[in-house]
Parts: structure tokens; sequence; C-alpha cells
């Protein structure tokens, strides 16, 4: 069979005149109402093509925005996704270290427990005050009247404490860097995919 021996006049709607423009448009969008069918052929001069052309546009436009929009969803739930995510390594690690401190903070406190224990034991409380006040009433010769240092004097390490590495500000602002360059990453990736 010599697929030129058809006449190409009969292979498209629009050029056969036996069939309106209007049926074969009926035939291919069955959902859109002839008279709605009729004023959009009206509208593109008779043109079939053209009016097909618009339908299919319309859609085409419709369905990118739903697209971008579950696009968007999609990215808005891996971003809370994400961020819960750090949220809870962020508090986990927070109470690791809050379990370290509790230690030390007990052994501090019993510590100090003992020692007020053992003043009060050996009857220092009492002695103590009348020592500290002779001792403000009575000058030795090796005390001098030197001014004492000014903050200017003392070394610029006496002035500040050590820095905290694990700052829970500093490690919740590192880890949501980590997790915001991650959710870039994998909507690159999907992008350049699609």
């Amino acid at each position: 069979m010599d697929i030129f021996a058809e006449n190409p006049a009969d292979m498209f709607p629009e050029n056969n005149h036996a069939e309106s423009g209007d049926d074969v448009l009926a035939s291919m969008f069955p959902e859109i109402e002839r008279d709605v069918l009729r004023q959009l052929l009206d509208f593109h001069e008779g043109s079939v093509e053209r009016t097909v052309d618009a339908l299919l546009g319309e859609g085409a436009d419709a369905e990118c925005s739903q697209d971008a929009e579950i696009a968007r969803r999609m990215s808005e739930e891996f971003d809370a996704e994400a961020i819960a995510e750090a949220q809870a390594q962020v508090s986990a690690e927070l109470r690791a270290a809050e379990a370290v401190r509790r230690p030390l903070g007990n052994r501090t406190a019993a510590a100090a427990k003992q020692l007020l224990e053992r003043l009060r034991a050996g009857g220092l409380s009492q002695q103590r005050g009348e020592r500290l006040s002779a001792a403000l009433l009575s000058t030795h010769e090796s005390q001098g009247m030197a001014p004492l240092p000014m903050s200017d004097d003392l070394p610029a390490d006496s002035l500040t404490g050590p820095y905290d590495p694990t700052d829970p500000a500093d490690l919740y602002s590192a880890r949501l860097s980590r997790a915001r360059e991650s959710n870039r990453s994998s909507r690159e990736e999907r992008a350049l995919a699609l």
C-alpha cells in the first residue's frame, strides 16, 4: 500500500469540507460544549488548527501552574522536614552536653557542701570573724601602699572567659545553613534531572 496514494486533503479534517469545524472540535474535545467550541472557532476565523492550539495552550498553562504549585509544596515539605531534623539533632546535642555538665555541677555542689560542713564542724566560723576584724585593724610592714592594677594593666586574656565551641546558637545556625544548602543542591539536581 502506497502512503501517497491517499488524498492529502482527506488526511486533515480542516481541509475536509464534508465535516464542519465544530464537529471536528466536538469530537476532539467532547467535554466542552458545542456552543463554546463554535464561539472559539469564530474567534479564530474558522481555523480548526488555531482553535485546537488555543485550547491545548490553555491547558498547558494551567498544567504548568499546577506543576509549579506542586513543586512549591513539595519544596516546603522538604524544607520543613530538614528543619525538623536539624532541630532534633541540635536538641540531641544539647541534651548530651547537659548530661556532661550535670555531673560536673553535682560534684561542684557536693564539694562546696563538704567545705561548708568542715568549716561549721571545726568552729572556724566564729574565729574567722575575729581574725578578719583583727587583720583589718592591724597594718604590717609587708603591706605596701601601691595601687591595685587597673583593668588596662591586666593581660587581655584575663578579661575574657574561654570561648565555648558548643554554643547552642552556633550549632543551630551551622546545622540550619547545612540543611538549606542540602535542600538547594537537591532542588538543583531534581531540576537538572527533568
